[in-house]
Order: C-alpha cells, then structure tokens, then sequence
C-alpha cells in the first residue's frame, strides 16, 4: 500500500485552537495549497501527495531534472475512494499531528488519526524550555552556551514589564507556533499599545508565553533528528537557514560548507549532536512522540565578543524545513551549493519572478542531477502567491 503524504503548516495553530473542525485563514489555506507537492520529497513513486493536480509541464519539469514523482490526489479525490482504505494497511504522513489533522482524515482509519493530549505537551515551547534547562545544566554542554541564556515563562504583562527593567531587547514566543510566527521583539523598555495588544491575545488564548534575551546572532542552523516507534532517537545531521530581522523563515542554504562560521567547526557540530540525542532519549520527546523533529540554534556572540551556541532555540516535532533541505540536498548534485527558499506575491501569479530568476540562472544538469540554475520545486498558475524554489551556484 502507499503513504499517503500531506502538507499541514498550520498544524501548531490548529493545536493551539484545539477544536477538530479549525480552519486556518484564507491566506494561511493558500500557503498550505500552494506549496503542497513539497510533501513530493519525502515520496516514492506509488505513494500519494495530497494536492491540487499539478499541471503536466510542471511535472515533467521536475522529471527531466531528477525527481521521484508520486501520484498526486486532492483530498476529495481520496475520500471519495475511500472503501479502498478500510481496513487497509496505508500510513498517513502529516507534516505534522494536530486535532484537525485528525478529523480531517477520519476516513483513513483510526490508525491513522489518534490524536492524545500528550502530543500538545510535546509540541509546546515549555517543553523545550524544560529541555534546555537540563542542558544548561550538564556539566559537558555548559562551555559551548555561555552565560548569555535565559528562557523562562512568564504568565502575565505585569511579569513582562518587570524582566524589561533589566533585559532589553527580549523576545516573547507564543507557546505554539512556527516558522518565526507567534513572535514578537521587544526592543525598548517599556511596552506601547500594539506590545500589549499582542501579549493579551497569546496569554488569552495560550496561558503564557515565552521570554528569552535577544542575541546577537551570526548564523542559523538545526540538527534534524528521527524518533523511532521504540523510542530510539538518530541523528539526521544539521542543516542551515536564513531569517528575517524579525526571525521569520525565509529559506536553507544547500550544500553548506562554511564550518568557520561555528565555533569549534564541524567537530562541535558531532559533538552536539551526540549530547543533544542522549538527553532526547531521556525526555518527554522520545517518551510520548515518533517521527521527525528539529531543533532549532544559533551561533551568536557573546557580551564578551567570544563566539558562542544556543543549542535550543526551540524543538519542532514535525516534519521541517529543514528536513526538507536535507532532502534536496540528495536530489542535487554533490559539488552544487545554493539556496532553497519560498516566495511569496500578495497580488499572485508569481510567473514573472521565476522566469526571470530562470532566465538569469537557467538550470545545468551533471551526471542526471541539477548542479547550477533555479528551477520552482511547486506549480505556479495565475493564482499563485506561495513558490517555492532551488538556486544553485
């Protein structure tokens, strides 16, 4: 039987809703439908990504390049077949678990759609502080942070005017969310309107929020990991990205090499990587949950100048951007270095901006695989505000 592949951004938003029948914006919709077919990189040929039929040029586009094509399916397609799945043996694949999620796939099965209330704990940033703090207190892992660090939960405006007094600027995270939303810097020492409208709409509807110091960052990068059924957690290897002044996502390098831009170079990478997977397979991660997870750090500098790592900004257990690099990382060619990265047009039809980015790079093939050029990684039509594509060098 197949896996069926599908692409849930929003999940984090839709744990924090709570209810199995939440919708996510109009926009938010439309990021999920554009960029489905992603899902594609995780597939092999007789799998399914759930999707809007991508047109037939696009498709053999990305075949003549080197990639796997599975079969792609709209969701009703698959419900309306869905005596094909009873009692059947398929998976689901979501890039991650949510209430909605759940429903939205009932027809599967219920093998496929439990949803238990430990899987919020998990997807929580509490969690993730709880994390942090045993490492901050390992005796092998301390030298590496500095003392820079701090992430605490605070519950009310009051608590957050009082950490200003003495630390600014802060950064306050939602509880859940993703992709550098649910985030908000506060830059000065006292709260203005739009703070404290932002802060009373997360401990309303979340409970608490996250303060950390803002540092100063030099380089972002994560380690991708893979729990297994029995518990046993694998390292996947790190993998580098870019974000915005206000630490939103905006893409992965490929093919990274730069390891003087880490302190201690490739070796301190292993190095954390080893820490990093023993004290997951302690932690509530590998106890409640299976399946993908990252963990987002950043190289920052110190008060003193000294180079230092964040060894947990947070922990995504889902599929990530980052697993995906790590993906086209094996679909490009081994001396290829570049940038995956998402676009996005608010008036749509993103055409003119890929043709161009292809015309000024057009795509070089070596030995069957893409080496230099850019090529969009999913199908643009007039209605398009979400690509999604590679630039290699």
């Amino acid at each position: 039987m197949p896996t069926i592949f599908h692409f849930n951004l929003t999940c984090e938003i839709a744990i924090a809703n709570g209810s199995p029948y939440f919708v996510p914006s109009a926009l938010l919709r439309q990021f999920e439908s554009d960029l489905a077919p992603l899902m594609m990189h995780f597939a092999i040929s007789n799998d399914i990504v759930v999707s809007p039929q991508p047109p037939d040029s696009w498709l053999e586009e990305m075949e003549q390049a080197g990639f796997v094509i599975p079969v792609f399916r709209t969701i009703d397609e698959l419900r309306s077949d869905r005596s094909r799945w009873a009692n059947s043996e398929i998976k689901l694949v979501s890039w991650g678990k949510s209430p909605a999620e759940s429903q939205l796939f009932r027809f599967l099965g219920d093998n496929n759609t439990i949803w238990i209330d430990e899987y919020r704990n998990v997807f929580e940033r509490k969690t993730a502080v709880s994390f942090l703090n045993q490492l901050i207190q390992s005796q092998t892992i301390g030298e590496i942070i500095g003392s820079d660090i701090f992430e605490r939960i605070v519950r009310s405006e009051t608590e957050i005017e009082t950490l200003l007094k003495s630390t600014f600027p802060l950064v306050l995270k939602a509880p859940l969310s993703s992709s550098g939303r649910g985030l908000s810097v506060l830059r000065h020492n006292e709260l203005n309107d739009a703070n404290r409208q932002w802060i009373g709409g997360i401990l309303e509807q979340q409970g608490y929020l996250i303060a950390e110091r803002w540092l100063n960052k030099q380089l972002d990068f994560s380690l991708q990991f893979k729990i297994e059924e029995t518990g046993e957690v694998k390292c996947l290897g790190p993998s580098f990205f870019q974000t915005n002044s206000n630490g939103q996502y905006s893409g992965h390098e490929l093919n990274f090499s730069s390891w003087n831009r880490i302190p201690g170079g490739e070796s301190t990478l292993t190095w954390l990587a080893n820490q990093m997977q023993s004290e997951l397979q302690k932690s509530p991660y590998a106890q409640n949950y299976s399946g993908q997870l990252g963990i987002d750090m950043i190289v920052f500098e110190d008060t003193s100048g000294s180079q230092k790592i964040h060894p947990c900004l947070e922990i995504n257990p889902r599929y990530t951007m980052g697993y995906l690099s790590k993906q086209l990382e094996r679909a490009i060619h081994p001396d290829a270095t570049g940038f995956f990265r998402i676009a996005f047009n608010p008036k749509g039809n993103m055409g003119q901006f890929i043709q161009q980015k292809k015309k000024d790079n057009p795509l070089q093939m070596l030995e069957g695989l893409p080496r230099k050029g850019c090529m969009e990684l999913t199908p643009i039509n007039s209605q398009t505000k979400f690509c999604s594509y590679i630039e290699l060098f």
